[in-house]
């Protein structure tokens, strides 16, 4: 699974740490916790987060799959050769992608039936 060289990632990507401006123009905010992974550490924790959504607003997870398709897509066309990228990555992104869900799940603000369906989806993608 860790077949892939660490690189400096940013560690809590959530959506409110992205500022987005015009075209490209793009800032990660709050970077106490950067340190060295695996490269698709912050792109499972922008999955979990595109499921979480997608899971709280529909109660469906699997709504969320064409948005991290296109996602993981979009984000391999910066590799060299894109079909390699994309295969090599969502082989490891359920990983981080239930990881997310958990680390979601723990909030004090995440309650009840919610928090259950988000520990059940975090337990069938890491199976």
């Amino acid at each position: 699974m860790w077949e892939d060289n660490q690189v400096l990632v940013h560690g809590d990507v959530t959506p409110t740490n992205i500022l987005f401006g015009d075209g490209l123009w793009v800032i990660a905010v709050d970077l106490e916790r950067m340190k060295r992974a695996d490269r698709v550490f912050d792109v499972g924790r922008v999955a979990g987060e595109i499921k979480h959504f997608f899971m709280q607003h529909t109660g469906d997870p699997w709504q969320a799959e064409p948005f991290i398709g296109h996602f993981l897509w979009e984000y391999c066309c910066h590799f060299p050769d894109r079909d390699r990228a994309f295969a090599s990555i969502t082989r490891r992104i359920p990983f981080y992608l239930g990881l997310t869900l958990l680390r979601i799940a723990r909030n004090s603000w995440i309650v009840g039936t919610y928090r259950r369906q988000l520990l059940n989806e975090a337990a069938k993608i890491l199976r």
